[in-house]
């Protein structure tokens, strides 16, 4: 039984990353004629596998984030002002480097500004999904820059 839930695992993990609805449900109805629980099962391994890489995937663009914000940090105290955008400046003057992985995955926007009263940098990044990203396109992670938090893709605050 546990080599046959295994099996099962195996089978749904690989139709899921085929991204093919029409074989998910095949999947299930197979599953399903052999009992209730273990469709309840498969049914629990697909989400469980889908909130996985939900998370691996987030967890990329809260980097690529808090690189970012690192970033634009330093290069307020090298030249004394903002970027004028959120990445390309930066990367121009040799003030960031990201991986070409993420560059393809996330477009970032960056609505920041320097606070001179508290001396720091306030505002919010976000990063929405491309074509190129394994989530799909349109997926945002919000990065209040003021509190640290996220929310979003990936955090448990949507309906993903």
């Amino acid at each position: 039984m546990i080599l046959f839930r295994i099996t099962i695992f195996i089978l749904l993990i690989f139709i899921v990353s085929c991204g093919k609805e029409e074989l998910k449900q095949t999947a299930l109805i197979e599953v399903d004629s052999e009992g209730p629980s273990i469709l309840g099962t498969a049914k629990e391994l697909v989400a469980t596998y889908k909130g996985l890489t939900a998370s691996s995937v987030a967890t990329e663009g809260k980097i690529s984030i808090k690189h970012l914000h690192q970033s634009v940090r330093s290069y307020y105290t090298r030249y004394g002002s903002m970027p004028g955008d959120c990445y390309e400046e930066m990367e121009s003057r040799g003030a960031i480097e990201m991986p070409q992985r993420a560059i393809d995955a996330w477009e970032f926007e960056c609505d920041w500004e320097f606070d001179e009263g508290a001396r720091e940098v306030t505002g919010q990044i976000t990063a929405t999904s491309t074509e190129s990203n394994d989530a799909g396109p349109g997926k945002q992670i919000i990065y209040d820059i003021y509190t640290g938090e996220y929310s979003g893709y990936g955090q448990g605050d949507e309906g993903e």
